[in-house]
């Protein structure tokens, strides 16, 4: 059987009618390469073809889930053109011009050359808003129960505390919600190689010492809708 290449056209119409976003930017500064119609759709304002690389979180409204500006430097563009590889960042919400918000799972990759070198960067969006309002609703749930609900993301970043269980004297839970996992317990390195294990796929149940209650915690990997693992997801109990 003879494989031909595909019609270009054929190609853009696929694109353009796919339900993810796609946006493509040059990696010499970040100028856009291509979008297609969902990536507006989604976003609620047109691919900005001025915008570089250091101005996307002002033009384009990115926001993390604390309603703080998005850093510039963890960015999809920029982790994926830094780190060289695929990355996978959840915790963005986009505060559209008419002002509803998007909550929007980011999937880039670099792009490289037949030299192997990276010309541009593929960032896909995903609209999860139905999905984060339910983890919203559950958290409600959770809030009031004896056990703590947490997660985190591949960067081993806590994106969820939550649960009457992490009412521990001296442990404020809020300062868990933004940091890594060494960062938040620098004296055990084991939980952050714990996570690790999470985000290798396996399932793990594990104990953990929170000032002086001991929480048996288990954890199991979080996936996207591809089935990457994009984090872990946890319940813990004393």
């Amino acid at each position: 059987m003879t494989v031909r290449a595909a019609d270009p056209a054929l190609v853009a119409r696929i694109a353009h009618e796919l339900p993810v976003g796609i946006w493509v930017a040059e990696v010499e500064a970040g100028h856009l390469a291509y979008a297609n119609d969902a990536f507006e759709r989604i976003l609620g304002a047109p691919p900005r073809p001025g915008v570089r690389s250091g101005e996307y979180t002002a033009r384009y409204g990115i926001y993390n889930r604390l309603g703080e500006p998005y850093p510039e430097d963890r960015l999809p563009f920029a982790r994926a053109l830094r780190e060289g590889t695929t990355v996978v960042i959840d915790d963005i919400v986009i505060h559209r011009a008419d002002g509803t918000q998007v909550c929007v799972r980011a999937n880039a990759r670099p792009l490289r050359d037949p030299d192997g070198r990276t010309t541009h960067v593929m960032v896909a969006f995903i609209d999860i808003t139905k999905e984060v309002e339910a983890e919203e609703r559950l958290r409600t749930v959770i809030s009031g129960a004896s056990v703590a609900l947490f997660a985190f993301d591949r960067d081993l970043r806590y994106t969820v505390i939550e649960g009457q269980g992490f009412a521990v004297p001296g442990v404020e839970r809020d300062a868990f919600l933004g940091r890594t996992a060494s960062e938040a317990f620098p004296h055990d390195p084991s939980i952050a190689a714990d996570y690790q294990r999470v985000l290798a796929g396996e399932s793990i149940t594990t104990e953990v010492a929170l000032g002086p209650v001991v929480f048996e915690s288990r954890i199991t990997p979080q996936r996207d809708a591809s089935g990457r693992v994009v984090g872990g997801i946890g319940v813990a109990s004393d």
